[in-house]
């Protein structure tokens, strides 16, 4: 499959102002994640939004009231597995979130990402790990798969996706506050 058929096949739509992204680069890299997860048949919509409205949905799927990095909904699970067709499912994240948590450890085996370059792609392979069916709250053995097929993916495709606009300054000069300060 070429490139642009496989770019294609994500829809990314910004719903966010703080964060300049590069789309068509993280679609290339979102294609290929897929690509080396043998899905690359698959069709994925993210949506990026902003810490305010991804607080909100947080609040209404999961009944947790903050915001989170990143949230998935697989169209692989229950009665829509049989009329998935293409369609892998969709991710939400936000760009704020994760610009903030950038220099901050896991407390799990996932790697230190330490810029947004990296974190940006952590996330949205743990995104993409959800859709296929991963779950690290599900028990310990189901955490270390995933995080372990995390490690995998990161270590050879992270250097695809695209850096925050300004990425070389630190990222409390590019979100005021990103650390209470």
């Amino acid at each position: 499959m070429n490139q642009q058929a496989s770019e294609s096949r994500v829809a990314v739509a910004n719903k966010q102002r703080k964060v300049k992204i590069d789309i068509p680069r993280y679609q290339a890299a979102v294609a290929k994640v897929l690509e080396l997860l043998g899905v690359e048949d698959r069709e994925l919509s993210v949506m990026f939004v902003s810490d305010r409205k991804m607080r909100e949905m947080n609040r209404q799927y999961r009944r947790v009231d903050r915001s989170t990095d990143v949230i998935s909904f697989p169209l692989s699970k229950g009665e829509s597995a049989e009329v998935m067709g293409p369609l892998l499912g969709d991710m939400i994240l936000s760009l704020e979130t994760i610009a903030r948590q950038a220099s901050e450890p896991f407390e799990d085996d996932r790697p230190w990402t330490g810029t947004f370059r990296r974190e940006l792609a952590l996330m949205t392979i743990h995104g993409i790990c959800h859709l296929l069916g991963y779950d690290h709250e599900t028990g310990e053995d189901d955490a270390k798969k995933m995080v372990g097929k995390e490690r995998e993916l990161f270590g050879v495709t992270w250097q695809y996706f695209p850096e925050m606009e300004g990425e070389q300054a630190p990222i409390e000069a590019v979100l005021p506050g990103a650390w209470g300060g």
